[in-house]
């Protein structure tokens, strides 16, 4: 599914398609070599592009602009949602748990573009499927209301779309958090973190 696209009342999105990818020979031949600290890899034109989907556009904007890293931290008001998914059964017949977990990463992600939020995180492991979600990155002066509005809408739609077998716990706080990267140069990732991020 896109980003904008209508959602059907069992929850996939309107232009539901899940392909297999199948990369092209030049991504094919050899595995990426891992990069040493502080040298990084080096990317041709293609596969940076490919990769930049996968970098905020609040970061991408700073990085084209010149900033670097040292300037792209800073505390600021946030609003904080963590998205524990209830439902995902991850033994048995894979492909129903695929179809499943493609359908809430889709209607998380529509939701959260509808109320212009940002996704930081989908995380699956012991603890279970959650996602990490942010609303100040781009400033309005309703996010709070925009992240209860998004938490409301989202718990609604999957208990309807899954007829309860799928739910949610929402965790919502606003407060000043640090925004920036956390890591090294060698790998880092760009994120909130501080008491109101695990308050929520």
């Amino acid at each position: 599914g896109r980003a904008g696209d209508g959602l059907l009342l069992d929850g996939t999105p309107a232009s539901f398609a899940l392909l297999a990818f199948d990369p092209p020979p030049e991504l094919r031949t050899e595995a990426l070599p891992l990069p040493q600290v502080g040298k990084g890899i080096e990317l041709n034109s293609r596969s940076e592009e490919a990769l930049r989907s996968f970098v905020l556009p609040f970061v991408q904007r700073r990085v084209t602009s010149g900033q670097t890293s040292k300037w792209m931290c800073e505390f600021r008001t946030m609003t904080m949602l963590f998205v524990k998914i209830n439902g995902l059964i991850y033994t048995g017949a894979q492909h129903k748990v695929l179809a499943d977990l493609q359908m809430v990463v889709w209607t998380v992600q529509h939701f959260v573009n509808r109320f212009e939020g940002t996704v930081l995180r989908l995380i699956v492991d012991d603890k279970g499927t959650r996602f990490k979600l942010a609303f100040g990155l781009t400033t309005h002066e309703d996010d709070p209301v925009r992240a209860v509005l998004l938490a409301c809408n989202l718990r609604a739609h999957l208990h309807r779309a899954t007829k309860g077998q799928i739910s949610c716990n929402i965790g919502i706080t606003t407060g000043t958090t640090f925004l920036g990267d956390v890591g090294s140069e060698a790998r880092c990732e760009y994120t909130t973190t501080g008491a109101h991020v695990n308050m929520a």
